[in-house]
């Protein structure tokens, strides 16, 4: 389990601690954890969830940050077999008790993120209309992974925003849920006539399901928050200080940006948002090195 305090983490492409390093360096701080992603597609065949894993695991904990940590994004379900009852009724299992050992052997301390974005339509594990599965999925997974490494931190992790459903109608309990995270990414394409940074900054505060739902719903649980992804898509130095402002001052542990174009263009380190990126590096790079 992590301690309090505050980590800061990035996604600068999957599976590639160089970039990983390409960013350290741009920042001018190392990374506390780094964000990775374990292959949804299937769980036997030519690209298999614990093969994957295995894999992945074993590039991060080749790249020698012994002081680094991870956050292991954990499919609840893959497009072989989207059914979360299955994955509820145990058919899984073996499969992710090969997946937490692997991810135990070199980061007993990880976070664990599972079925992330479930609120939305676009994974395997899209809990609308079987919220009920979803629960008992995530409860079945999230108690393998804690027997393996009870040091793991589980992270339960919508997206932002009112999406397909309520969130809170698939949250699967206190007793197997460590962390609540929120992926919160302002897209310029949704809201092209919102020009003004203040009101932009309000709206993405105060939407339905937005930053000030994510503080009330993990107040009500006692449980800290997190930020596994955050970005923006367009040059706006004020979002950048008004979340750094709103991580630093509400009980947040840890938060990575997304800084990468892949699947969303986030990239920092490009010159595609000079004011951002700048706003970004002045403020993140003076947070201190966690140690947790």
């Amino acid at each position: 389990m992590l301690k309090a305090g505050l980590s800061i983490g990035v996604f600068s492409g999957g599976y590639d601690p160089t970039t990983a390093a390409k960013f350290e360096k741009w920042l001018g701080r190392k990374s506390d954890f780094n964000v990775d992603f374990f292959s949804y597609t299937e769980y036997t065949g030519s690209d298999p969830l614990a093969g994957s894993a295995s894999w992945d695991v074993g590039v991060w904990a080749g790249a020698n940050r012994p002081d680094r940590n991870m956050l292991f994004s954990i499919p609840l379900s893959t497009l072989q077999d989207p059914s979360l009852k299955n994955v509820a009724k145990g058919l899984y299992d073996a499969q992710y008790q090969q997946v937490a050992k692997s991810i135990a052997a070199h980061y007993p301390n990880a976070v664990i993120r599972i079925g992330w974005e479930f609120n939305g339509n676009w994974y395997p594990w899209a809990a609308k209309g079987k919220g009920g599965d979803y629960i008992n999925a995530f409860r079945r997974v999230s108690k393998i992974f804690t027997s393996v490494s009870p040091a793991f931190t589980i992270d339960w992790c919508p997206g932002i925003g009112s999406l397909e459903f309520p969130a809170e109608h698939a949250y699967p309990g206190d007793d197997v849920v460590d962390v609540i995270g929120l992926d919160a990414y302002d897209n310029w394409n949704y809201n092209p006539t919102m020009t003004d940074p203040v009101q932009r900054w309000n709206y993405f505060r105060n939407q339905d399901h937005g930053l000030a739902w994510h503080k009330q719903f993990a107040a009500q649980h006692g449980k800290p928050m997190s930020y596994p992804e955050w970005a923006i898509n367009y040059d706006d130095s004020y979002f950048m200080q008004q979340m750094y402002s709103w991580i630093t001052t509400n009980r947040v542990i840890y938060v990575s940006y997304w800084s990468s174009n892949s699947g969303f263009a986030g990239n920092l380190m490009s010159p595609q948002y000079p004011a951002a990126s700048t706003m970004y590096k002045s403020l993140f790079k003076t947070i201190p090195l966690s140690h947790h």
